[in-house]
């Protein structure tokens, strides 16, 4: 098996890189999501059982809700604060990957600098990840009750606030994250 981490890291950078020109950011995210699911869980096998298990273990990573709400909005208009969660997540992805990359070599010309240092360490610590990802819910929730006046003004498609909703009772269920977005909604 090739090396994902390298792969996904790049699709990743590729991702932000390539956002403020809208250049096949989703096919890049979905590819992201996809891989990085599989350097998590592994492959997944075609015989039903271990597709269950597979799936059991997969939709506990982060990037499995990151690639549910990405193919909920994908027919909404593309915009920062819809693409907003999917940039947070490949920042924090970012920001981890650059950690691990100084961690590893530490003389790197850029990267190796003190104050380089120090913002990769506060941007990967516990609390910028859990306000990240706290701040990427409540994104999520919003943007929700943002797709139904797009799509009474016919500037997002009908399909787009249906799917998302659908995805978000699914996701309710399993992210924790979102329930406690709903929560702090209320």
């Amino acid at each position: 098996m090739p090396n994902l981490r390298g792969i996904c890291r790049t699709l990743w950078f590729a991702y932000l890189i390539s956002y403020p020109f809208n250049a096949y950011t989703t096919y890049l995210g979905i590819a992201a999501c996809c891989l990085t699911m599989i350097k998590y869980c592994g492959s997944p096998k075609l015989s039903l059982e271990s597709a269950q298990t597979w799936f059991q273990t997969a939709i506990h990573v982060d990037e499995f809700h990151v690639l549910s709400y990405m193919m909920a909005t994908m027919m909404a208009p593309n915009g920062v604060f819809v693409n907003g969660p999917v940039i947070i997540t490949a920042l924090l992805n970012a920001v981890n990957e650059l950690k691990n990359m100084v961690v590893q070599n530490p003389d790197l010309p850029l990267l190796g600098n003190a104050t380089v240092k120090s913002y990769l360490e506060k941007g990967s610590s516990y609390q910028v990840t859990d306000a990240a990802k706290k701040m990427r819910s409540d994104i999520e929730v919003y943007c929700g009750f943002m797709l139904i006046p797009l799509a009474l003004v016919g500037t997002a498609s009908w399909m787009a606030p249906l799917t998302y909703w659908q995805m978000s009772r699914m996701r309710y269920m399993i992210s924790v994250n979102l329930q406690q977005a709903w929560m702090r909604f209320d």
